[in-house]
């Protein structure tokens, strides 16, 4: 797996969680 791809995957996994995290609290 190329490291850009990785890269992108971890970004879109962290956006995730953090907007999951929004969503909960709020």
């Amino acid at each position: 797996m190329p490291t850009s791809t990785l890269s992108t995957t971890t970004t879109i996994v962290s956006s995730t969680m953090i907007t999951a995290s929004i969503l909960t609290t709020t």
